[in-house]
C-alpha cells in the first residue's frame, strides 16, 4: 500500500499538477527496535525517488547502512539524526561532519524540548561542527 500511495502522489504531483521542482527523498527509518524489514521494504522504485537515507539515532554518530543505500545508486543523507536518550547533551556534533563527510549530502537534526537535548547547540562541540569547511549552512548558500 505505500509504494501505491507513493506513486500516485508522485503522479499527482508531477503529471497532474505539473510540479516538476520537487526531490523526493525514500527515508527508510530502520533505526525503531521495531522495525526488522530490510532497508528496501517500502522503495518505491528508481523512477520515483531522487534521494535515499535513513534516521539514525544513536549513542554516537555511525552509518551502519551507507554500504546498502549507496546500491539504490541515488544521492544519499541521513534523512533525521539524533542522539538516543542515553546521549542528550553529549552527542559529539563533530563527530557527524566525521561519519558523513564524503557520504552523505546533508544530514537533518532535530530541535530541542522538554528534558530532551537533541539540538546541535545542545550537544558537544556543536561550535566546531558548524564552522567546519565542509559544512555548508543556510547563510553560505
Amino acid at each position: 500500500a505505500f509504494r501505491l500511495l507513493w506513486k500516485d502522489m508522485y503522479e499527482t504531483f508531477t503529471r497532474d499538477l505539473g510540479l516538476h521542482n520537487l526531490i523526493w527523498v525514500y527515508g527508510a527509518n530502520i533505526y525503531s527496535p521495531a522495525w526488522e524489514a530490510p532497508i528496501d521494504a517500502m522503495y518505491p522504485g528508481a523512477g520515483y525517488v531522487d534521494v535515499v537515507g535513513t534516521d539514525i539515532y544513536s549513542k554516537a554518530p555511525v552509518f551502519d547502512d551507507y554500504d546498502e543505500l549507496k546500491k539504490f545508486n541515488k544521492v544519499i543523507a541521513v534523512c533525521e539524526i539524533g542522539p538516543s536518550k542515553e546521549s542528550y547533551g553529549v552527542y559529539d556534533e563533530e563527530q557527524i561532519i566525521r561519519t558523513f563527510r564524503g557520504k552523505a549530502a546533508w544530514f537533518l537534526q532535530w530541535s530541542s524540548w522538554k528534558n530532551a537535548r537533541v539540538a546541535i547547540k545542545d550537544n558537544l562541540h556543536y561550535d566546531e561542527m558548524m564552522h567546519d569547511p565542509s559544512v555548508i549552512t543556510l547563510d553560505r548558500l
